[in-house]
């Protein structure tokens, strides 16, 4: 979903421009320059291009006003051409889901994103797809700049040196007789991505202008059942914070979720008082600190805390070591 400005209205619906700065002489000039059957067109302001999408009168609120923001989804209907949609997608573009598989044709499968159109999955061998199974993808654009889902197996890489212990990111899609098969991100390559507005902005210039975009690597991981702690469940469909143990020879990365030299990183922390960073703080500020997620940081300073070695100063919004 992105943040798009409603740049003129139509009898069809509101046109709508990416809510940037150099967006507002186009909503205060009002220009009808375009014509009402066109569904994208291009207009010039200060030497930038800036495309136009509709959104349907069906998807429009009531009231709705040159210069109001919404939020909204772009795909391409079925003529190909980009349309806005207020209703929330499973997923978007670079986004991996597990979706269902709603309708067949020759040259692929529709899945359910959970909006008024379908994705469609191309595949030589649609029939090898059951109506409502469920599939692992990843949404992308093809040659067309089109929205498709393609099989996630499709976009790993080969695995280049990952030392052990790296943190990663995993997207657990399927259940193997060894544990669970997912897809694996490293965690700088996420924090070091583009901030949302710009991530959100490019994406929709991408998609409209038949831009390529960089995403960060994914790679094939396998969790064994042994390199799960005790009472911690997994579930298909779900990110989870994992640490290499080294890869193997079919090009998969041995994944556990036992923390490695988990006293090292609370000695660490330890050594950081007073510390300023606390639950409130970003992602990113933990990461760049500890270089680990804030999900694991607020588990070792709960874990201190229980222990009695640190206290959370209120007045100050600091912790401190107790001595």
């Amino acid at each position: 979903m992105q943040n798009l400005c409603i740049s003129r209205l139509s009898p069809h619906g509101a046109y709508l421009t990416p809510s940037q700065p150099h967006i507002q002489e186009i909503i205060q000039n009002k220009a009808q320059s375009q014509i009402d059957k066109e569904y994208i067109s291009h207009a010039k302001t200060n030497e930038d291009s800036v495309t136009q999408v509709l959104l349907p009168n069906k998807f429009l609120p009531s009231q709705s006003i040159i210069g109001d923001v919404l939020k909204v989804f772009v795909y391409t209907d079925s003529d190909d051409r980009p349309i806005a949609t207020t209703q929330h997608p499973k997923a978007q573009r670079d986004d991996i889901a597990i979706l269902k598989v709603v309708g067949h044709n020759a040259f692929g499968c529709f899945l359910d994103i959970g909006i008024d159109k379908d994705i469609f999955m191309p595949t030589k061998n649609p029939s090898h797809f059951a109506l409502h199974q469920e599939v692992a993808v990843i949404l992308t654009l093809d040659k067309q700049s089109r929205l498709i889902a393609k099989n996630v197996k499709s976009f790993l890489h080969k695995i280049s040196h990952i030392p052990p212990h790296t943190q990663v990111k995993a997207f657990v899609f399927e259940r193997t007789p060894l544990g669970f098969g997912c897809v694996v991100e490293l965690v700088d390559s996420i924090q070091n991505d583009k901030n949302p507005t710009q991530r959100q902005y490019s994406q929709h210039s991408a998609q409209l202008q038949n831009l390529p975009e960089q995403t960060p690597p994914k790679y094939y991981g396998l969790l064994f059942t042994d390199a799960i702690p005790q009472n911690t469940k997994v579930e298909i469909g779900t990110y989870i914070d994992a640490y290499t143990q080294g890869y193997r020879d079919d090009n998969k990365l041995n994944l556990t979720l036992f923390v490695p030299h988990s006293d090292d990183i609370k000695s660490l922390i330890l050594k950081s008082m007073p510390l300023h960073l606390d639950f409130s703080s970003s992602p990113e500020d933990i990461f760049a600190t500890f270089h680990i997620s804030k999900k694991l940081f607020k588990r070792f300073i709960n874990e201190l805390v229980r222990e009695g070695q640190i206290t959370f100063d209120k007045e100050n919004g600091i912790f401190r070591r107790i001595k």
